[in-house]
């Protein structure tokens, strides 16, 4: 136990100063002996026992730590007056208080006030409320950890297994449709189930492609290339079906219900090339029909059309949509547009292979995701010929799926062969993915995010589907994300333009040249033909002599032609053609291969003109 403590005390406590003096002993008392109080005194040499009967008597002083103590202030300027008051007029200032201290109201407003008042009166008595006590302290970063689990797996119920095709949510329900098919005809047998399981959350029923306005209504598109129409409050089997005619050609492998008025038309689409709108009152032909004729969209030949591979459609979009094709090209389809070249006229050269999946951002419509077998990319409407951002190609593990996040802008799933899921922020980088999950052991083939955006529905190729729950980082969105990832976005689409900009300046500064004359074998000539391209010399010697001889004979063709103008107006063709050839010549008999365009002259000749010279021996 430490016997010593050390305290602070200010000088002005200890009092007055001491002065000390050496001085001689005092006596206080002395006590002289009396004998006879020594016949009382009894000598005891042996003790039994001890004893304390006289009681201790201790003073304990102790000084606690010093506390300083100050007096503050805070200086209340009166405030909040009224626009036509001025707070430097005494006399405006003192008629508003004397007429607002006179209304009704004043002493329930006060007595309301003066109890905010002396609470914080007192507060501040005890503690300075208005310092800033925690200023020496390092601010920490404020982190959200990303959470993603699988919450559920629902197993298809049939013996051989079909890979999951399609998935579509019901919206602000618990439902949700999956459709299981082999897109290649070689995987497919005789003895696999047709069926399409419909499951609910709460409990199981059946389904495909939700009516978001009527969920009793459901749409599905058949191998064969029919459409067909359902009903779960009539039974299990379709209302009606497309005769196979008036269908597509081959499997139909996307299809959308379209914003109308009798809410019964969607569209499909199909590998064959053809988009086809349909109406389920009358399903046994499409009510319109568009082929995908790049070349010629005027002649809508069915045998000249590009497959179809993806369709993303945007209900708040109206009557636009985005078309994905074989050959890596996305079309802007505009279907209320006049012609047929008008709906197929905005296209976007995405990737080299076919188009896998695209999707819009449900925050800026008009930047898209698109993905092939090795990377994903976003565009925006507005550039054409280059991308926004893109992903690094992948090694292994091809793609095949991709969807933006509902509930964070920024960020984007990644699905492939490899059974991973990767996830992408755009606000955090583009090279890596921020997180990954695996999900299955076999390939991953479709993905579909709820309406609320904290759930994804992912199908494998086992029959499997698979719900993960996201959290933390991929559901959290900050005041600011909205502002910088459109900023980030703007700047990437004002690069994209710049670089654009810059290419079509460097080829205004390339000109054609013709075939010069040269000794080659006949079979190299029309190669040689072909026109090439040349960057802009400065040439020397022989070139600026004949620079000169041009420059000259110009100016003595003017000379001549301005005394011709004085005349008459009975200048002819033949006068003006004589002119013409005497002036130049002597520049034609100096210049091999020139070409002089001939000046027709229609009615009488105008005081202002311009002839122009092409010389292919150099440029000017």
């Amino acid at each position: 136990m430490d016997s010593k403590y050390v305290y602070i005390k200010k000088r002005n406590q200890f009092g007055k100063q001491c002065f000390f003096e050496d001085i001689g002993p005092i006596v206080e008392e002395n006590i002289l002996p009396e004998p006879s109080l020594a016949r009382n005194y009894i000598k005891q040499s042996i003790t039994h026992r001890s004893t304390q009967e006289a009681p201790q008597y201790a003073i304990h002083e102790i000084q606690t730590k010093y506390a300083s103590v100050k007096n503050s202030g805070i200086v209340h300027f009166e405030g909040s007056w009224p626009k036509e008051i001025n707070p430097l007029d005494e006399e405006a200032v003192r008629r508003f208080r004397q007429r607002v201290t006179r209304s009704d109201n004043w002493t329930t407003t006060m007595n309301s006030l003066m109890e905010k008042m002396e609470h914080s009166v007192l507060q501040n008595n005890s503690i300075d409320i208005h310092d800033h006590y925690f200023d020496d302290m390092i601010p920490t970063k404020l982190t959200t950890s990303p959470e993603m689990r699988i919450v559920s797996v629902y197993c298809n119920q049939e013996l051989n297994v079909r890979p999951v095709n399609h998935l579509s949510w019901l919206t602000d329900t618990d439902q949700f449709a999956v459709a299981y098919c082999f897109k290649s005809r070689l995987k497919f047998s005789t003895n696999l189930s047709p069926n399409v399981y419909i499951w609910n959350i709460a409990s199981a029923s059946v389904t495909i492609e939700f009516n978001q306005r009527d969920p009793a209504l459901l749409i599905s598109g058949l191998m064969s290339g029919q459409v067909c129409s359902w009903d779960t409050r009539t039974g299990d089997s379709p209302v009606q079906i497309s005769v196979p005619l008036h269908s597509h050609r081959n499997q139909v492998n996307q299809t959308y219900w379209i914003n109308s008025k009798t809410n019964t038309e969607f569209f499909s689409s199909s590998i064959s090339g053809s988009i086809k709108w349909w109406d389920i009152r009358k399903l046994k032909s499409p009510t319109e029909i568009l082929v995908m004729d790049l070349e010629n969209p005027e002649r809508q030949s069915i045998n000249e059309s590009i497959p179809i591979c993806v369709l993303q459609y945007e209900p708040t979009m109206g009557t636009k949509f985005l078309v994905g094709l074989e050959n890596g090209i996305v079309v802007n389809v505009n279907r209320k547009a006049l012609s047929k070249t008008e709906k197929l006229h905005t296209r976007y050269r995405c990737h080299l292979g076919p188009i896998l999946s695209i999707d819009r951002n449900p925050t800026s419509l008009k930047n898209f995701l698109t993905i092939d077998s090795s990377l994903a990319k976003v565009w925006t409407e507005e550039t054409k010929e280059h991308c926004l951002v893109e992903t690094r190609k992948r090694k292994s593990g091809a793609l095949t799926g991709t969807c933006w996040s509902r509930s964070r802008l920024s960020l984007f799933f990644t699905i492939n062969t490899e059974g991973m899921m990767n996830v992408y922020d755009l606000l955090q980088g583009i090279n890596k993915p921020c997180y990954g999950i695996k999900i299955s052991e076999k390939s991953l083939t479709t993905i579909k995010p709820n309406n609320n955006g904290n759930i994804l529905g992912i199908g494998s190729s086992d029959g499997n589907v698979y719900f993960v729950l996201c959290g933390g980082l991929f559901t959290t969105t900050f005041p600011n994300d909205k502002f910088i990832f459109q900023s980030y976005l703007d700047k990437c689409n004002l690069y994209e333009k710049a670089v654009e900009t810059r290419k079509k300046e460097i080829a205004l500064t390339v000109t054609h040249m013709s075939p010069r004359p040269s000794k080659i074998k006949s079979r190299r000539r029309a190669s040689r033909d072909i026109t090439r391209r040349s960057k802009i010399k400065k040439h020397h010697g022989a070139s600026s002599f004949l620079d000169e001889e041009i420059i000259e004979a110009e100016k003595q063709y003017f000379l001549k032609l301005e005394a011709v103008f004085e005349q008459p107006d009975s200048t002819s063709h033949l006068t003006f053609t004589k002119l013409f050839s005497e002036t130049l010549f002597r520049l034609k008999e100096s210049l091999r291969n020139n070409e002089l365009f001939e000046l027709k002259l229609h009615g009488p000749i105008h005081p202002i003109f311009k002839v122009s010279y092409c010389i292919n021996m150099k440029y000017r």
